[in-house]
């Protein structure tokens, strides 16, 4: 404490930790953004991966036309649900194990 004032002064590494909380911040901010993104090119991974598997299991790769192949897209997001429950049953194999 300052004899002074009687306020108490920081060290630099305590001034960096209550910059770093602050909220909304432009760092945060980037981190939330970034993250996002991260987590929509893992979606449209395993729903891309999903899609292949499922017309190659349906022997579908020879009926597929070119507008059939232009409709194709990993965008889709109506089975995806954030919010609720996952059941997970681990003793079936994963659908992403190699080939």
């Amino acid at each position: 404490m300052s004899s002074k004032t009687g306020t108490r002064r920081m060290t630099s590494s305590a001034m960096v930790a209550k910059v770093s909380w602050r909220p909304n911040s432009r760092e945060q901010q980037e981190v939330v953004t970034l993250s996002l993104q991260l987590l929509q090119n893992c979606l449209r991974l395993i729903i891309t991966l999903l899609v292949e598997r499922t017309i190659e299991r349906e022997g579908m790769w020879e009926r597929l036309t070119a507008e059939d192949l232009r409709g194709l897209t990993p965008l889709f997001h109506g089975h995806i649900n954030p919010y609720g429950q996952f059941a997970l049953d681990l003793s079936r194999p994963s659908f992403l194990e190699a080939a």
